[in-house]
C-alpha cells in the first residue's frame, strides 16, 4: 500500500501564518517544527541543508507553491512539515508569492517512498480547488483532514 501524506505528518508539523513572510525565515520556522517533533538532527545542521537545497534550484513550482525537500540517512520514514500563509511569502524572485510549502525530509536508504510522496503532493497541488482548501485552512487538524479527504 502506499504511503499517504498524511502518514508524514502532524498537527505538531504544521504551521499556519508567518510573522517574517521571507524564504529563509519559513524555512527556518519549518525546521523548528522537525526538530522539535523529532530531533534526529541539530535545527542548525538542517536549516543549512535546506538553505543550500534552495541554492542549487528553487523549489517554489508556481502556482503559489514550494517543496523545499532534502534526504537524510538519520530517519526512517518520510517526514512532511507544511507552512500555508493566506497573504503569501516572498519565497523566489522569480516565482512569485508562496502560499503553500511542503517541506519534506526522505530517508536515504528507503527513497522510493519518498519520491512517492513528492509526486502525491505535486498532483494534490496542481487542482486550483485543493490548493484553495488548504490556503484557507484554518487550523493544523483542518489541513489534516483535508489531506485524510484528498489523498
Amino acid at each position: 500500500m502506499a504511503l499517504r501524506l498524511i502518514d508524514s505528518t502532524n498537527e505538531h508539523l504544521i504551521k499556519i501564518g508567518f510573522t517574517v513572510k521571507q524564504r529563509d525565515a519559513v524555512l527556518e520556522d519549518l525546521v523548528n517544527l522537525i526538530v522539535s517533533a523529532q530531533p534526529f538532527e541539530s535545527h542548525d545542521a538542517l536549516l543549512k541543508r535546506f538553505k543550500e537545497r534552495e541554492e542549487v534550484m528553487s523549489t517554489a513550482i508556481g502556482s503559489s507553491i514550494a517543496i523545499p525537500h532534502i534526504i537524510s540517512d538519520r530517519i526512517t520514514d518520510p517526514l512532511l512539515a507544511i507552512g500555508i500563509d493566506k497573504d503569501g511569502i516572498q519565497y523566489d524572485a522569480s516565482a512569485g508569492p508562496v502560499k503553500l510549502v511542503f517541506m519534506f525530509i526522505g530517508p536515504a536508504q528507503k527513497r522510493e517512498p519518498y519520491l512517492e510522496s513528492l509526486v502525491r503532493v505535486s498532483k494534490l497541488l496542481k487542482t486550483e480547488k485543493n490548493r484553495e482548501q488548504l490556503i484557507n485552512a484554518d487550523s493544523p487538524s483542518r489541513v489534516l483532514s483535508i489531506l485524510q479527504e484528498l489523498d
